[in-house]
């Protein structure tokens, strides 16, 4: 992985003149020993858990029971298409300022799905003990990986599904200085070439089609907190991210560009990354203090009932700990603030949204309205959402013992979101949802709902439910069409949403019964009244009984007034 100039720490003065605390400073002056017990720890990694000679391993492999593991496979594709959300991490390479300091590296890439971050201490008696913290995930990228390595294991797979009209998305979590926005960008300039390739001959296009059948649009945005502008204008306006009276996401007075050729896309990209909100903090000179969205669009001229497929890359804004923000001012605080929370309701969005493709039969909530980077995700967050969607989290963390906290603090912050087989509750399975369809049961339905219209022989000759509810939209509406081209686009969309229906009524109805079972608001509780004004206060809205207060209230100022 090449060194990016954008991602190195600041090597000037700090707190003080080594530029460290005192405890990473009687670190670094004991490397030696520490890098034996690191060895060590690095042979021994395999074992379940391990002391020996000042040698402490605890082991947190959190979600290591997840059959869908790729132990040792890493130009496997299989990752990436079992499960709605993966997680990935990437260790950049130690920095040249970083090894003038004398700091090495701590956080490690044992196998190809698994991260081991070695915690250096001094105990009590004064001597150097490590503490093993081993994290599995869906792929893990090391020092040596490229760009390249990682768009063809990360990247290239999210194209087709966009192109059929899912929803994709991938964000870069990470430290200020872990190599974000070096890997974004990295990604972004293969992605738009790749796109108007595949948009211009997708494996699914008929000899009726022509080759500008796929149209590709690009939009711009920086969100930090509760604010959202356009980058791909100088001034950066404000834009509004709002839902619609139906439900759907909108971006109010965002630019947008149709996409042309491979230069022209490295062009809007270069232009609206240098007009990010940039500030220079203890950690970096060109830290990111929001968050970046690049926004791609993707129309089916040739199927205009089918929805648009979406494709967001986002460069997260750097986290940062307590003792980098300690020489910040009040509007860096108040920045870190926002980011932080916004953060945290993108944590608890997308594990809740792994959760619930688990368990399809139970509910999860998903506060996605708690920000507005979450808003604008919400078809890839929203568990009522009948669109294919795939998240991939990028976890960039520094390799370097001097930011060993702010590494598992991010490890920390992703792991949770990759949920196994050991989050799957025991829940009896629903008859009634498509996702515990068999064959047989899917073609039962199929039959009996377009009352013979649709073919199961050529919609479903062999899926199962859940199979077929992973189908993109335009292949469901392209076999639709094949068993029956009379039925007409509109009718085969009906038909696709009835289908999505089933599952989104399973899924919500644990949630209906509890508000059901709440009891009901019955406004203030009535004294020294009559029955039948009991009973007209209770009948009484909420809207009726704020008119009321306020009459009464003004009745009895007017009252005080004259008196």
């Amino acid at each position: 992985m090449p060194v990016d100039p954008k991602s190195q720490p600041k090597s000037g003065d700090g707190p003080n003149p080594v530029g460290v605390h005192k405890k990473l400073a009687e670190i670094v002056q004991r490397a030696g020993e520490f890098q034996d017990q690191i060895q060590i720890a690095l042979t021994q990694a395999q074992k379940p858990k391990v002391r020996d000679q000042g040698l402490e391993l605890d082991l947190e492999a959190e979600n290591s029971s997840n059959p869908l593991d790729l132990k040792g496979s890493g130009g496997d594709h299989r990752a990436l298409d079992g499960r709605d959300i993966d997680v990935c991490i990437r260790v950049r390479p130690l920095l040249p300022p970083e090894m003038a300091r004398g700091f090495f590296p701590t956080t490690f890439v044992t196998r190809n799905c698994s991260v081991l971050s070695l915690e250096p201490r001094v105990d009590v008696r004064g001597a150097p003990r490590v503490k093993a913290h081993d994290y599995d995930v869906d792929f893990a990228f090391g020092p040596d990986h490229s760009n390249q390595h990682v768009y063809d294991h990360v990247t290239r797979p999210l194209i087709e599904r966009g192109l059929k009209g899912g929803v994709c998305t991938l964000l870069a979590y990470g430290q200020t200085g872990s190599g974000k926005t070096f890997t974004i960008e990295g990604i972004l300039r293969k992605l738009g070439r790749d796109l108007l390739q595949s948009s211009r001959a997708p494996p699914w296009l008929t000899a009726e089609m022509n080759e500008s059948v796929l149209k590709l649009h690009m939009a711009f945005y920086e969100i930090l907190g509760h604010r959202a502008t356009d980058l791909m204008q100088e001034t950066r306006p404000d834009i509004t991210i709002m839902e619609d009276k139906f439900g759907q996401m909108i971006v109010k007075e965002a630019s947008e560009v149709q996409l042309i050729s491979g230069d022209q896309f490295e062009a809007v990209v270069d232009r609206a990354m240098s007009h990010r909100r940039t500030k220079t903090t203890f950690k970096n000179d060109t830290s990111s203090r929001s968050h970046a969205v690049c926004a791609i669009r993707v129309e089916n001229t040739a199927m205009p009932a089918a929805e648009h497929g979406r494709i967001f890359v986002i460069d997260l804004a750097g986290s940062e700990s307590a003792s980098d923000s300690q020489f910040h001012d009040r509007s860096l605080i108040k920045e870190t603030q926002m980011i932080n929370a916004s953060l945290m309701a993108l944590k608890e969005c997308i594990r809740n949204r792994a959760l619930s493709a688990l368990n399809p039969d139970k509910f999860y909530h998903i506060p996605y309205r708690n920000s507005k980077l979450t808003l604008l995700l919400k078809d890839a967050l929203e568990v009522e959402s009948h669109r294919q969607c795939k998240t991939v989290v990028m976890a960039c963390v520094s390799p370097s013992c001097g930011d060993v906290a702010m590494t598992l603090n991010t490890l920390r912050y992703v792991a949770p979101i990759r949920v196994g087989q050991s989050n799957r509750e025991k829940i009896p399975p629903n008859p009634k949802n498509p996702a515990n369809w068999s064959n047989s049961e899917l073609r039962h339905w199929v039959e009996t709902t377009s009352k013979g219209s649709v073919n199961p022989d050529i919609l479903c000759p062999f899926e199962s439910g859940r199979q077929i509810l992973r189908l993109s939209e335009i292949d469901f509406l392209t076999r639709v069409l094949e068993s029956n081209p009379k039925m007409g686009e509109k009718r085969a969309k009906v038909f696709y949403v009835s289908l999505w229906k089933k599952l989104i009524d399973c899924r919500t109805a644990i949630r209906k019964q509890k508000l059901k079972a709440k009891p009901q608001r019955s406004g203030f509780e009535p004294y020294d009244l009559g029955e039948e004004l009991a009973k007209q206060a209770a009948e009484q809205t909420d809207e009726q009984m704020k008119q009321e207060n306020e009459r009464r209230f003004n009745e009895l100022r007017t009252f005080h007034i004259r008196s």
